[in-house]
This record gives C-alpha cells, structure tokens and sequence, in this order.
C-alpha cells in the first residue's frame, strides 16, 4: 500500500523535529500533519523492542478506535506502518500546555481547561477505553480555546499497575511532579499555575487528598533516597556561605544574594582576587575563555562601550578595567543586573558602568556606543521556538517571519554601534547540514547595509547540535 503521508514527506522538509531518546521517538511536524517514527535507539536500556512494539500497537489501535467514535479531542489517524515503526496524524496547531504555562503574559481559563480535561476522562471512561496516562505536554490548546490530546500511553487491563494508570489524575500527578518537586522541565512557579492547582483541588476532595499524599510520598522517597531538591539546595547554599571565600569589600548581604543564585552563567571576578565560578551547564562557555576567542581590543582608552545580554557583567568590567570611557550592560533578566551591580561595587569605576534591566528594543538610543557586543542573544528572537539559523537563512521564503525577525534584530543591534560590533551567533540544529557557509550571515547583514564589513573569526564552540561563530562587524 502506498504511504498516504509519502508524498507530502517528499515535497516538503518538516518544519520541526522533536527527538524523545526516552521512548525512542522522532517526531516530525509537516504543515498538515505529524509523524511519529518509534525507529530511534532506545535510550532506556530497561524498554525492550518488543514491549516498544507492543506499544506501537497499542498506541495505533486506540488511534483507530478514537477515529472509529469520532472523538472531538484526538486528531485523526492518517497512516501508519506497524513493520517500519511509524504512525501519522492530522496536526493541531496551537502550544501545549507546558508551553502557555511557562508563557509570562498568557491569558489562560483555567476553569475553562479544568472543564475540558473533565470531559475529556468522562468521554474515555463512557466509551471504555484501555487505562491511559498523559501529561501537560501532551495536551495542545488551539487558537480557539479548544483542548486535544496528541499524545498518551496505553495500557493493557492486565499490565502491572493499570488501573493506577488513569487520565485526569495523571495529569495532575505531572503537575504535581514539575511544580512541587521540580522534576524534568519545570514549570514556572507563577500565580498561572497555582490557580490551575487550586482548581484541581476545589473539583474534587479525592484530588486534594491524592495530592497532599503524593506530595508527602514523594518527599519522603526522595529523602530516604538523598535526592530531595530542596535539602540539598539548602546543604549547598550552606557550602558556600561557609566553606567559600568571600570577597573583602562585599557585604554579607551582597554575599548571599549571590550565593542564593542556584545559575551564574558568568564567572564573578572581585577587585581583591577573589573568584566565584559560572554554575550554569557545561556547554555554556566559560567567559575567560571566550574572551580570547572574541579577540577584544587591549586597550578600551576613548572609547564607549555595550554589551547586549551582559548576564553578570563580566565583559563591561573587563571593558572598564581596559581603560573605557563608558562601560554599559543591559540583560532582560533583573536578577543577573542585581549581581553585576553587586561585582561592581566591588570596584572603584564609579560612574564609569552602568547597568540596565531591558530586552534588545528596549535599549535607550542614547546608550549607542563605539564598541558593542552581543554574544548569544539574538538567535532567541528569530520566533518560532526555530534557533536553526541556517535552515533561516538557506530558506528564508519558507521562513519568511524567522528571517525577518532575525533582521529586525541585526538592525537594531547595528544601529547602537558607532565602529565595531563583536558578535557571538548561535546556529542550533534540528538536523546537522553537511556544509555550513558561516560568512554567508555576515554577506547577508552587508547586502541590508547593517555594516559594511563582517568577517567570520571562527567558532566558539562546535557540536553536532550547536555551533557558535564569532563575527566582527564594522560600521
């Protein structure tokens, strides 16, 4: 039988990959529909091939029932291949609920999803459907306000534990797991998600109770495991404050506001010495040693200077310490500006840096300097969730609002830069290409007239996954 979802797969490249090494699931998303290939090596040793194809089938066969009762909720199943591993379905477009709740500013009905959740588990239980668990990424909510169900795992009646598996409290069981106990991806702890709990928890006594239990349960686990988060963020802190050195001319005050920090994304330097490393992940770049990639002048004497995306500030202290005129830092985020202010009292610059809680568009005309430098920042504005900047600027029809965002930042960035700006770009992979042409960015910026030069320096950092070119652009 010919695939039904071939001909779309050979006309058009996926407009997103989504990799679950935990299930072995690569899942591609098309404009009109998704595909599910279940081939990938499995990254839990425990799950069999063939309890992963026992899943498949399970999987496809409740897909199959769900189009058979025309279930308002599940998007329909196009085609799929038990032998090769796969499965297609229609796709709904809208976030999931991960998404919108991590979102700062989005307007959300709680009682409106609480009441379609609801409706949801009375529609599996009255049409006797396998015992099922699912969580909040699981759960997409379209433009319209309504809620689907694009993913889920089914169970046998007979397989161990089945009847603990079940819909609506599976789901509060993964909210419980991201707010509580931090487990996986977290969600922000915002009032958004408190009162999507309270919700719950006012629905039903039984679900108020299950979660004060579980609740209990889970600390008293991972406790008895030495892995509760909290306990340990608490011995921690208590090694820092004690057993690390604290800078002379810091207060105590200052001191443990930086040490409650549990992500420093640069290293702090003090006046007298004294360093506090990054505590952020490895692949974030110390900045010591992007420095010497960066290739910064030596001497900083007349000239002003911008670092877009400062975190803690490292690059303006080192810009001030070199001699500039005006050393100025702006981040998006108020608690790495705190620090940086906190590193820099610790200083004798004066007046001479100033910090600035603001995104890219934000930033004053007034702040343009002859130095700038924006290391890792503008790819987070391309939109989409899409960091794949050469797929971007290799189709940038295809990825028409991407491509303009991506200029829209260039051009602002370009317009605070009297000489020379110092640039960090990220180009993160869905699929790694065979030939990345790093100078064709920079041929792109001088076509738009952004700068009239951009040489390519080389790579900060290169994995299958991630590379980071270093670009100096000249006005």
């Amino acid at each position: 039988m010919k695939n039904k979802f071939t001909s779309t797969q050979e006309k058009e490249k996926p407009l997103r990959v989504v990799y679950r090494p935990e299930k072995g699931l690569k899942m591609e998303f098309f404009s009109g529909c998704v595909t599910k290939n279940y081939s990938l090596e499995l990254k839990n040793s425990h799950i069999s091939h063939q309890e992963q194809t026992r899943r498949i089938e399970a999987e496809i066969q409740a897909y199959q029932k769900f189009n058979r009762l025309n279930c308002p909720f599940v998007p329909k199943l196009i085609d799929y291949s038990i032998e090769q591993r796969w499965l297609c379905i229609e796709r709904i477009n809208g976030n999931n609920l991960l998404e919108l709740f991590q979102l700062a500013n989005s307007n959300l009905s709680f009682q409106s999803l609480l009441e379609q959740i609801k409706v949801m588990a009375s529609w599996l239980q009255e049409n006797s459907f396998p015992s099922m668990s699912s969580n909040v990424k699981d759960l997409i909510l379209d433009e319209e306000g309504r809620l689907y169900l694009i993913d889920f795992e089914p169970y046998s009646p007979q397989a161990k534990g089945a009847r603990e598996k079940d819909f609506y409290n599976s789901l509060i069981k993964d909210l419980a797991d991201r707010i509580v106990l931090g487990q996986g991806r977290r969600v922000r702890l915002s009032w958004q998600v408190i009162n999507f709990a309270l919700c719950i928890m006012r629905k039903s006594i039984f679900a108020s109770m299950w979660w004060i239990s579980f609740y209990g349960y889970n600390r008293l686990r991972l406790f008895l495991k030495g892995k509760l988060r909290p306990l340990r963020s608490v011995y921690n802190l208590f090694q820092r404050l004690f057993f690390g050195t604290k800078p002379k001319r810091l207060s105590w005050k200052d001191y443990a506001t930086i040490q409650l920090s549990n992500i420093l994304y640069q290293p702090l330097l003090f006046s007298d010495g004294t360093v506090i490393n990054k505590r952020s992940s490895s692949s974030i770049i110390d900045s010591r040693d992007k420095l010497k990639t960066l290739e910064f002048p030596k001497d900083f004497s007349g000239k002003t200077f911008l670092d877009i995306g400062c975190a803690e500030g490292f690059f303006v202290i080192e810009a001030a310490k070199r001699g500039a005129l005006m050393a100025r830092g702006c981040d998006i985020t108020s608690g790495r500006i705190k620090i940086a202010e906190i590193v820099n009292r610790s200083w004798d610059f004066k007046n001479q840096i100033k910090f600035l809680c603001a995104g890219l568009f934000n930033i004053p005309s007034e702040w343009d300097s002859d130095i700038v430098s924006c290391l890792a920042v503008c790819h987070h504005l391309h939109g989409n969730r899409n960091h794949d900047t050469w797929e971007i600027i290799s189709n940038p029809k295809k990825y028409s609002q991407e491509f303009a965002n991506m200029l829209r930042a260039v051009e602002k960035v370009s317009s605070l830069t009297k000489e020379m700006t110092y640039w960090e770009y990220c180009y993160e992979y869905n699929k790694r290409p065979d030939n990345v042409d790093y100078n064709e960015l920079g041929k792109i910026w001088q076509d738009h007239g952004f700068y009239r030069k951009v040489e390519f320096r080389g790579l900060s950092q290169n994995s299958p996954q991630k590379d980071r070119a270093i670009y100096h652009a000249y006005k």
